[in-house]
């Protein structure tokens, strides 16, 4: 069931916000799936040497995932060596082009857009209504991003890699605001609940909603932050444009 608490005012094209901010995973396409983990970590694990286990929560953990997503490592092969060093194995470059392939190939076939994503996108450009992305990711995902089916219909996309500035950080919601021209009151954040998303969406000024798919219901609501959202909640990406356009039901 849809649940409308947000208030905004309404912009001059009868829309109840200028723009639309959309997290990327778990919101236009569908969040990583454990079964394409193991497959990534362990055909890169096997190349470079690695025991599974132990690379899986080196990679994962922090500081090494926090520093990817905030760009402190430039190119793949940097963070790769990192790990290297991190678990005393010796590094191979010659290795790197078969790592880099393996994780591009998993990028890509994870970021196809749910089968909602692209009406509700055209929706809200025909609307009037501009359309911006926040994701926190690694290289790769900006790297794949323009030959998406989404790329043309988003009016700016910025990734905390390239950025260098993670979510909740209040500067990339500003950031994205400057971009698109927009005041933070006038925008709707929709996200499913990773990085505190909604709540910094909420402290930069923005109206925010919680999107969760019913086939995502687990991994989202076993989020400490999704169980206490309190605001706006959609259980698809075409439900958006309702919660915008001010047609949605309480």
């Amino acid at each position: 069931m849809l649940i409308v608490t947000a208030k905004a005012a309404t912009a001059g094209n009868g829309m109840k916000y200028k723009a639309v901010i959309f997290d990327l995973f778990g919101t236009l396409v569908d969040n990583w799936v454990g079964s394409q983990y193991e497959e990534v970590y362990q055909r890169l694990a096997e190349l470079f040497g690695f025991e599974y286990a132990a690379f899986l929560e080196t990679w994962m953990s922090n500081p090494l995932s926090t520093l990817r997503a905030q760009g402190y490592y430039d190119t793949f092969e940097e963070c790769l060596r990192e790990a290297c060093r991190i678990m005393g194995v010796a590094y191979d470059p010659a290795r790197v082009p078969q790592a880099v392939e393996v994780r591009m190939r998993m990028t890509r076939d994870s970021m196809k857009p749910r089968p909602d994503t692209m009406a509700a996108l055209k929706a809200l450009r025909e609307a009037g209504c501009k359309i911006g992305l926040l994701s926190d990711c690694s290289w790769e995902v900006p790297a794949c991003w323009p030959s998406t089916a989404m790329a043309p219909l988003v009016d700016e996309a910025i990734f905390s890699c390239t950025a260098r500035l993670k979510k909740p950080d209040p500067r990339i919601y500003a950031l994205i605001c400057e971009r698109l021209a927009v005041r933070p009151g006038e925008c709707l954040y929709v996200g499913d609940c990773g990085s505190d998303e909604l709540e910094g969406a909420r402290r930069a000024g923005m109206d925010a909603a919680l999107i969760c798919v019913p086939y995502e219901k687990d991994l989202v609501m076993g989020r400490p932050e999704a169980r206490r959202w309190d605001g706006p909640r959609v259980s698809s990406v075409a439900e958006v444009v309702g919660l915008v356009n001010g047609s949605a039901e309480s």
